[in-house]
């Protein structure tokens, strides 16, 4: 029997509930949901992520009630999979348009029915809802996501967020009011194509079990007591030293329908070391919310400026509600360094966060004769003065410099450094407290003492390729990874090429791969290739490119199509027989079993057989010409689309 009324929200969002502690059962006393298991499953797998996670959830009180909690979104992460058991009930769930799910959640609830939602708040993190679950029983929610991963200098990094996510109401994944009531299990499986000479976790190294397999393949467990679960568990692997440059191809092509291709490029150009003095502007954000990553802030800042040269110069830039000049343009010296160092020890949160005219103060004073680069440190949370996108991409558009971009905290708004990265041909990176500061400190000063390529273009030819996610890569910087997804609908051999300046010289670089006519041992691809294909939809929003309504009913179709929760669409699980009531397909049950099949016949195989790897070569190869493809029937034009409009839109502003 399901008892519909009265409910418990779980509100892991309001700082105001997390103040009161009023977590209570409507009509009297009642105690919070506690998480009695806890367990997280990742495999690394070559170019991509597959996390899993499953949560316990018990009910102490007499009465059923409504479980609502959020979970922190990673970045670029795609929700696939939601199964949920309670009692002896389970319920997997299908992704449908927002308004739909939202009113088949509610009915099932009010009728006293197995029913569980799944949605995306924008940036921020997926937020679930678990109805009626009864007194004195447990719920159990598992849930998947995807995400690309990211090669930089050799070095790989996933994470599991845990911390306070740094939103404008201060949430937090765990509050006072909400206590784990058991340990974190994390279980890591790593494959990569090429050798891994390390693989670690800061802060947690001692307790992790680490099992070699073989040159590319580990397997890591770990598990985190109750009481520290606040803050962010990270996992690095490194490549072995000295890999070359190369292209690598992973593949998926059922028997019927189109392709789909993951192309990383690992550029092997020799960038030569900027020999003349640089210039480098640290915009750091010492608004309020900044107040649980201050100190992260604080010591990545002091650990880079010793890394300058003496013939460097530097400025440090504060803000909040405005900007502040927290050192005027010093040199590296000793002198300088320690100067500032001491300065910015000092620096205390505080106020609101208008970033714009931050990024407006630190941007002034530039030297056009000295190689100039922007390192922002900051949560990301604009919320006072300018806040629309697409003027950041117009601010940002018009600078001739590198920036690097540390997002701290998990909440972060992404989209935003999105489009300032774009914007500037930039690089942006996650940071959490958790993190080895120091490490992804000179992973970034790596890059910016070196030569970039210029006007950087990744094509493919001679196949039938289509819906490229990124063809204009504009800068790239030393050890930088090119991710970039595709479809193809005829398998054969297909020509890679890069293409740049550097130093104003030209330079091509190329090699060939074969697409299969069939490989069904990755079918995620198709849903990743979905999620950058969305990605790309948002930031042409954003940058003013695309009309917001053009863009939500591509992002849509896409959703619901690949089975995606995004801002427009959501997951919604119910019984069976509600499924058959309601005449929803289950597109979703399908291609999870896909998945599975996929994933059994991968966990026989060797780490180094899921990836097509290739050198690049530099030569004379002739630049590819631009357009071209098949249309997906699904996203009708988005793809080439929006490819096409920001190909054109920056070579313009290039010319």
């Amino acid at each position: 029997m399901r008892i519909s009324l009265p409910t418990l929200a779980l509100a892991f969002f309001s700082s105001s509930a997390i103040a009161s502690g009023d977590f209570a059962p409507e009509g009297g006393a009642g105690q919070p949901l506690l998480l009695t298991d806890h367990t997280v499953n990742v495999v690394l797998n070559n170019g991509f992520a597959r996390t899993e996670v499953i949560q316990t959830w018990d009910n102490p009180n007499e009465k059923g009630l409504e479980a609502v909690y959020r979970f922190p979104l990673p970045r670029n992460a795609a929700m696939s999979e939601m199964v949920v058991n309670v009692g002896e009930s389970t319920i997997r769930g299908e992704v449908v348009g927002n308004a739909k799910a939202r009113k088949l959640y509610d009915d099932a609830k009010a009728n006293g029915e197995d029913a569980a939602l799944a949605t995306k708040e924008g940036y921020k993190g997926f937020e679930f809802s678990v109805a009626n679950v009864p007194g004195g029983e447990d719920a159990v929610v598992r849930f998947v996501y995807y995400q690309p991963l990211e090669i930089d200098t050799g070095v790989g990094r996933w994470t599991y967020p845990l911390e306070v996510g740094g939103n404008d109401d201060g949430s937090d994944f765990w509050n006072n009011s909400i206590s784990p009531a058991g340990n974190l299990n994390v279980n890591v499986e790593l494959k990569s194509a090429f050798a891994v000479d390390q693989v670690r976790m800061p802060g947690w190294q001692n307790a992790a079990q680490v099992n070699q397999v073989d040159a590319g393949h580990y397997k890591v467990s770990a598990t985190l007591a109750d009481d520290a679960m606040d803050q962010d568990l990270v996992f690095y692997y490194r490549l072995a030293d000295d890999l070359p440059g190369r292209a690598e191809l992973i593949t998926y092509k059922p028997e019927k329908g189109p392709g789909t291709f993951m192309l990383v490029v690992t550029p092997g150009a020799d960038l030569a070391p900027v020999e003349a003095g640089a210039d480098y502007v640290f915009l750091l954000d010492t608004s309020g919310s900044m107040q649980g990553t201050m100190n992260t802030l604080i010591d990545a800042v002091a650990q880079s400026i010793p890394e300058l040269r003496p013939e460097d110069r530097f400025r440090v830039v504060g803000f909040s509600d405005r900007p502040t000049e927290i050192i005027g343009w010093t040199r590296a010296d000793e002198a300088g360094v320690a100067k500032a160092i001491k300065k910015v020890r000092n620096l205390k949160p505080g106020g609101g966060t208008n970033m714009y005219e931050g990024l407006s103060e630190a941007l002034a004073g530039l030297d056009a004769d000295r190689p100039a680069s922007l390192i922002i440190v900051t949560d990301a949370v604009a919320n006072q003065g300018e806040v629309r996108p697409e003027r950041f991409y117009d601010l940002m558009a018009k600078q001739d410099l590198r920036v690097f971009s540390f997002l701290l905290g998990n909440g972060g708004n992404w989209p935003l450094m999105d489009v300032i990265s774009d914007a500037s041909g930039g690089h942006s990176k996650g940071i959490s407290n958790a993190d080895d500061i120091l490490g992804q400190i000179k992973l970034a000063r790596a890059k910016m003492g070196y030569e970039a390529m210029h006007g950087a273009t990744l094509s493919v030819r001679g196949a039938d390729t289509w819906g490229m996610t990124d063809e204009y890569l504009g800068k790239v910087f030393r050890g930088e990874q090119l991710v970039v997804f595709g479809r193809y609908n005829d398998p054969g051999e297909a020509e890679v090429f890069l293409d740049a300046k550097i130093s104003g010289a030209k330079q091509s670089y190329s090699t060939t791969l074969d697409l299969p006519d069939k490989d069904l041992d990755n079918p995620e691809l198709e849903r990743l290739w979905a999620l950058m294909t969305i990605k790309q939809a948002e930031l042409a929003r954003d940058r003013g490119d695309q009309p917001a309504t053009e863009s939500a009913a591509a992002i849509r179709k896409l959703g619901e199509h690949y089975q995606l929760v995004t801002d427009q669409t959501s997951m919604i699980a119910l019984t069976e027989a509600a499924f058959e009531r309601e005449g929803i397909d289950r597109k979703n049950l399908d291609r999870v079993a896909n998945e599975h099949a996929a994933q059994d016949r991968r966990a026989g195989q060797a780490a180094r057989n899921n990836t097509t790897r290739k050198p690049m070569f530099n030569g004379k190869s002739p630049r590819p010409s631009g357009g071209g493809g098949a249309i997906d029937p699904v996203s009708g034009t988005i793809a080439l689309g929006l490819g096409a409009l920001a190909l054109y839109r920056r070579r313009k502003e290039e010319e």
